[in-house]
């Protein structure tokens, strides 16, 4: 994987921004172990940046993406590791945001009341071929299944009012405006 183009100072602050990080694969051997344990990935692993955080193939295609996502000032982002009580969060700032209007958030899926950002980076296409396979005679999750590649930040981009972003992402292959715009950030370590 050839390395991305870095971003320059000079570049005006409403334009896009290029994405300053390489991405590299993951060394073979590495990788070929990695797909054993990780099995819904059937491409590799890739590392970014200095820091070499570590993602699925699929990040790669869309990381320019995420780094010029368009916050707005009401934004409120939920940015955690994994299985560090992420669901908890997105749902508890939903309701508060929403003025704990629980009517809407048992009738709407935390999914997508609160999209995850890269979520379409980590849905391999052969892994999203085997699922509609295995539903062909659900049709309701079936069709769940047909849109759960769709980028979420499209998706973001087109939903009107207050938006509860949940990533994974670290801050650095954010959106550099992030805090500037004003929008809401928490964060949850563990």
């Amino acid at each position: 994987m050839a390395p991305t183009a870095k971003f320059s100072e000079n570049d005006k602050e409403d334009s896009e921004n290029n994405f300053p990080y390489e991405i590299t694969a993951v060394d073979e051997n590495t990788n070929k172990e990695l797909l054993k344990y990780f099995t819904g990935e059937r491409t590799g692993f890739v590392q970014v940046g200095p820091k070499k955080w570590f993602f699925p193939s699929g990040y790669e295609k869309d990381a320019h993406q995420y780094f010029n996502f368009k916050t707005r000032p009401d934004d409120t982002f939920i940015i955690t590791f994994p299985r560090s009580g992420t669901t908890w969060t997105q749902e508890m700032v939903w309701l508060i945001v929403n003025d704990l209007n629980y009517d809407a958030a048992a009738r709407i899926p935390l999914t997508e009341r609160s999209p995850f950002l890269e979520f379409s980076s980590f849905v391999h296409k052969e892994t999203k071929a085997e699922f509609l396979e295995e539903n062909l005679k659900n049709p309701i999750k079936y069709k769940l299944v047909e849109k759960i590649d769709y980028p979420r930040w499209k998706l973001l981009e087109s939903m009107a009012g207050k938006r509860i972003i949940k990533t994974h992402l670290p801050f650095s292959l954010l959106p550099p405006d992030l805090l500037k715009t004003g929008c809401k950030v928490g964060v949850i370590l563990q």
